[in-house]
């Protein structure tokens, strides 16, 4: 299945690793690492204009999104159901 992630990008939902809140990576220094390495590699695509509500990390590259993750996770079959704060 495919995921619309925003802008003109579309992957396939099976490269997908995981699906952060974009708030993450001002808050997690361990992240923040991960970033940097990502896009020391060229491997981080922003989707947001700056203003990421999402982190989608796939197997390939990592997507800084404009939309939140509980949206980017519904758009994938079988997705978990969030609660009110967002989590699963």
């Amino acid at each position: 299945m495919y995921l619309f992630l925003g802008g003109d990008v579309v992957i396939d939902s099976e490269e997908v690793v995981a699906v952060l809140e974009g708030e993450s990576i001002a808050r997690s220094s361990a992240v923040r690492q991960f970033m940097k390495a990502a896009a020391r590699d060229k491997k981080v695509v922003d989707l947001s204009d700056g203003n990421a509500k999402a982190v989608v990390v796939t197997t390939k590259l990592i997507y800084l999104c404009p939309v939140a993750p509980p949206t980017i996770c519904g758009r994938c079959s079988g997705s978990p159901d969030f609660g009110e704060d967002g989590t699963a």
